[in-house]
This record gives structure tokens, sequence and C-alpha cells, in this order.
């Protein structure tokens, strides 16, 4: 993630050309140890890096993420699509930023309107790999095993499984 290499107010305005040198740079110039699995985190755009990734590493596969609102839907249904059409197997999908149980009552809470079921990309038969509630506590880096650190175990289990059954 260029996060780890930029500032906390230093943007990353760059062409698609320049995006996909950073993703070739990545790939080819990179000494990699043996990797088991190398997870590369893309946003929606213009699908260049994908389109280079694909064609420039063996690809086992991709997840797409969303977030519960529609316009997420409707671009990761776009990325779905370009993922199959490339022929790249789409392991599922992770819905990010879902309700949070308030701390005083229980009830689901999130500044999202969920994407109508029939417009989301689980209406693509897309397996529902995880759901990463929101955090509203705004403590990030608590030392220790958290919720969410066990959410991300049992995805990342399921991935692996997934990958090691076909």
């Amino acid at each position: 993630s260029t996060g780890f290499i930029l500032g906390e107010d230093q943007p990353l305005g760059v062409d698609a050309m320049t995006a996909r040198l950073i993703a070739k740079q990545l790939v080819h110039d990179v000494r990699w140890p043996d990797l088991g699995y190398l997870v590369v985190d893309l946003p929606p755009g213009t699908s260049a890096v994908q389109h280079l990734l694909v064609r420039e590493i063996q690809c086992a596969g991709a997840i797409v993420v969303v977030t519960p609102e529609l316009v997420a839907h409707l671009d990761g249904r776009k990325a779905v699509q370009m993922f199959r059409s490339l022929n790249v197997r789409v392991l599922g999908g992770v819905e990010n930023m879902t309700a949070s149980p308030c701390p005083h009552c229980g009830a689901g809470l999130s500044p999202f309107l969920p994407a109508p079921s029939e417009r989301s990309i689980w209406a693509m038969g897309l397996e529902k790999l995880a759901e990463i509630p929101l955090r509203f506590d705004g403590a990030p880096g608590a030392p220790g095993p958290t919720a969410h650190g066990a959410i991300f175990d049992r995805l990342a289990e399921r991935v692996i499984a997934t990958l090691e059954a076909s």
C-alpha cells in the first residue's frame, strides 16, 4: 500500500500509466522472499493496474471488497465483471464497515444505507467471505487479540482453504 510510503497529508495523484509503472516495479524489481501468498489492495479506478497484475503474475483469485452502500456495490459489480472477463476466479466478497453494535443498547449502528440486495455484488453469486464491522471506538493499534483481528484470521483461513482445495 502506498499509505506506508507517503506522508499523512501527502496525496498520490498518478495517472494510469504511472500506476502501471509502479505496479510493474512492485512485481519485477522487489526482491520478494518465497511467498505463500501476496495480497494486493487495489482501490477502484481505471483497472489499469488490475489488468497489468493479471498479465504479469500468477493470480490465484480476487476478493472484491465493498462497503454496504449502493455506490460501492455498483463499483464492486464492475470489478467482478472485469475479473471474470479476464478469467480470474473471484473467490468471494467482503463487506467492510458494516453495522456495529451500539455500546448502550446493542442495536446495529451504521452510517450507510445498505444496497438493495438485487443490485449488490451478492446478487452476482458471490460468496460473502466476511463482514467487518465499523469501529466507533477509535482505538487502532491496541495490543493483543481483538474481535476485528479474529475476523481477519477467519477470512484468511477461508481464503487459504479455498485456494488449497482447487
